[in-house]
């Protein structure tokens, strides 16, 4: 990978994070704030789960990319694995979160999308849009059998 590509992934894990803690309201340096209350962790981890699904970053490249933000706070490979590996857990047990995180990365994937500057057509923004209108209206209603049903006839 060169150092051009390095930094546009890093750019774009910046950008994920952005989307993240404008979603919930917070500011960045509020996410990578070094308490470890529940409410602020997760959305942390939501942020390094994310930049390692969405960018080609490594693990250490991930938490490097935050040390501005950490006010202090040290955050290394293994805190970037095991936030991965603790919202894989609650995503498989709690079928709400899951939701939260499928909207959360339909965000993120517009924001890439935008990022990458990828060519996005009327159809696909039209398709992008629906399955985010998809995805709120059934945060609450819906089981995720039928959400991923719903989607698959959109997709």
């Amino acid at each position: 990978m060169s150092m051009r590509d390095t930094i546009k992934e890093k750019q774009k894990a910046i950008k994920i994070a952005k989307a993240v803690s404008e979603h919930y309201d917070m500011s960045l340096l509020q996410v990578f704030h070094k308490t470890r209350k529940r409410q602020i962790t997760i959305k942390r981890q939501l942020v390094f789960y994310l930049c390692r699904k969405h960018t080609i970053l490594s693990f250490g490249g991930i938490s490097a990319v935050f040390e501005n933000y950490m006010q202090g706070k040290v955050y290394d490979h293994a805190t970037v694995i095991h936030s991965c590996r603790v919202i894989q857990n609650i995503m498989d047990t709690d079928k709400n979160f899951r939701k939260e995180v499928e909207f959360l990365e339909l965000e993120v994937q517009k924001v890439v999308i935008i990022f990458n500057k990828s060519p996005l057509t009327p159809q696909k923004k039209e398709l992008l849009e629906l399955r985010i209108k998809i995805i709120k209206s059934c945060r609450t209603s819906m089981d995720t059998l039928t959400l991923k049903n719903e989607l698959k006839l959109v997709l």
